[in-house]
């Protein structure tokens, strides 16, 4: 339902801190904090049935990472250590997306994610939540009026949609 509450209190913790990585704020301008981007995120997933699966494993699985590395909750490291985690996440990534060039560039990339991302604690479930993370936080951060004021930008010409004349068209009746 819009507005509602869907993540547990540790999930939005880790929420908010995943989205404080993606668009941090700093001295160029407002970030994930300023725009509310975990509830824009939260509200979002709410209504979205198909991303609900997708976050509750990304956010224990980036829980989980956290646990493994640092013995804390995601939530719980400094800036750092989160951004640290969040870019082998994205390493790992993007080493199974890319496209092989060879069998030999296959099976070096292959042993690679298996043998040391793996190792590191990085599994399927934190890699395909990452990309899906940072593609929903750009799409909410920047439709949000927070970003529309930093930006200058003011808004669509016609927020309402376009306004006509029902003079104009009126439909004879008989």
């Amino acid at each position: 339902a819009a507005g509602s509450r869907w993540f547990t209190p540790a999930e939005l913790a880790t929420m908010k801190a995943l989205a404080s990585v993606i668009i941090p704020s700093d001295s160029n301008g407002p970030g994930a904090t300023e725009a509310d981007l975990a509830g824009q995120l939260e509200r979002f997933v709410a209504d979205t049935p198909r991303r609900q699966e997708l976050y509750r494993t990304g956010l224990a699985a980036f829980d989980g990472l956290a646990m493994q590395q640092h013995q804390q909750a995601f939530a719980a490291l400094d800036m750092k250590k989160q951004t640290e985690l969040f870019s082998m996440v994205d390493q790992a990534r993007l080493v199974l997306d890319k496209e092989p060039v060879s069998i030999q560039d296959k099976v070096t990339r292959k042993l690679r994610v298996l043998y040391y991302f793996r190792w590191q604690g990085v599994n399927s479930a934190a890699t395909e939540f990452c990309q899906y993370l940072v593609l929903d936080a750009k799409e909410k951060f920047y439709s949000s009026q927070v970003a529309w004021a930093w930006l200058g930008y003011e808004g669509p010409p016609f927020p309402l949609g376009y306004f006509s004349s029902v003079d104009k068209c009126a439909i004879p009746t008989v």
